[in-house]
């Protein structure tokens, strides 16, 4: 149904004080624009792999953030690509009854701080953020918008572009969703006498 309505024609018929007015959305297969990749992205794309850290893992991750359906589901997969790229550190402690050591890992709070900035790492992290996102506690929708979009360009153009030396990311808008169909959608009334046939 889902995919029937976004790229199949259809028309809605109001019946109940309709004064001959129909919602009219067309679709049809269109021819696709190639993408030229140019030797900028290729170079980036072999420093990416040349790296000793594997960063394809949070690079997945921040292509899922690309890629979501909500401001929500966005920032909290931009937070775990950042804690990807972060990487772990070891901690050694003390237990308090005992006095015996105990090791964990944790994500490296000092590099996180690199990959977010640290404006954001104080709004996400030290304002707990984070936590209300992932463990289920109440935030402000249009904060979250704010600092997705903030923490996005701190990922891409503060924090990978500049660490490992990528020359081919470049902001774009209005960048297209749909490659593949022509759209158009509206209303259109019908004349008198006419019955509504797709």
């Amino acid at each position: 149904a889902v995919l029937s309505t976004a790229f199949g024609s259809f028309f809605i018929y109001r019946v109940r004080e309709n004064k001959r007015a129909v919602f009219f959305y067309h679709a049809r297969d269109s021819e696709t624009t190639g993408m030229p990749i140019e030797q900028d992205a290729i170079d980036d794309v072999g420093r990416l792999l040349h790296q000793k850290e594997d960063v394809g893992l949070a690079l997945r991750y921040f292509r899922q953030a690309n890629t979501s359906s909500t401001p929500t589901l966005y920032l909290t997969m931009l937070i775990i690509a950042a804690e990807a790229l972060a990487g772990e550190t070891e901690i050694e402690k003390r237990c308090e009854k005992c006095g015996n050591p105990y090791r964990y890992k944790s994500t490296n709070k000092d590099r996180l701080k690199q990959v977010v900035g640290k404006d954001l790492y104080h709004e996400i992290y030290e304002k707990q953020l984070r936590n209300q996102l992932f463990h289920g506690g109440h935030f402000d929708e249009t904060e979250v918008v704010r600092i997705a979009e903030q923490m996005h360009k701190q990922i891409l153009f503060g924090y990978l572009a500049s660490e490992y030396g990528l020359k081919s990311i470049h902001e774009i808008a209005g960048a297209p969703r749909f490659l593949t169909f022509e759209k158009g959608a509206g209303f259109v009334e019908l004349p008198e006498n006419m019955a509504p046939d797709l």
